[in-house]
């Protein structure tokens, strides 16, 4: 008995199914992406909605992201991230003058003396409590997470109605 291969065939059935599946494949990675970015931006912090705003996905043929934009340190990744964790109780006070727009933005009296003791008190209370992060980008990460199967699944359906076997 002799059982031989014909790897040449093989090889261009594989290639076929890359092409057939190669552009549902994007599809799905898009989809993912754009609904993360929704997600993420539904969930940031509104107070100015900057952050929201600074949201972004890029879909890419293998890869997508999700990302607020900034260099490693930058103040906007330093302030997406302590939006998305929180500051933990018992650290070190930001510096009260930081936190002026925020105050006035929210109703704080600011008039008397600059509105140094309002801030100083807020930013003290800040560092002694710290406050809770909103959790957007894990919100996104999870619906993310939740969608790919379905998506995944209509890929396929779209695959397979359209007969692309190799």
């Amino acid at each position: 008995m002799r059982i031989t291969a014909n790897w040449e065939q093989a090889m261009g059935a594989v290639q076929q199914l890359q092409v057939a599946i190669r552009s549902d494949t994007q599809q799905v990675i898009a989809e993912t992406v754009a609904l993360g970015e929704r997600v993420a931006k539904q969930a940031a912090p509104k107070d100015t909605s900057n952050l929201a705003r600074s949201i972004f996905s890029d879909a890419q043929p293998l890869m997508g992201v999700v990302q607020v934009p900034g260099g490693a340190g930058s103040a906007q990744i330093g302030q997406a991230a302590t939006q998305e964790f929180g500051r933990g109780a018992n650290k070190k006070m930001p510096p009260p003058e930081s936190l002026r727009g925020w105050a006035g933005r929210h109703g704080f009296d600011l008039s008397k003396n600059g509105g140094k003791g309002v801030l100083f008190v807020l930013a003290r209370s800040i560092g002694r409590k710290g406050y809770a992060g909103t959790g957007y980008m894990q919100a996104a990460l999870d619906a993310m997470r939740n969608a790919l199967p379905r998506f995944v699944e209509e890929a396929a359906r779209r695959i397979e109605q359209r007969g692309e076997r190799p």
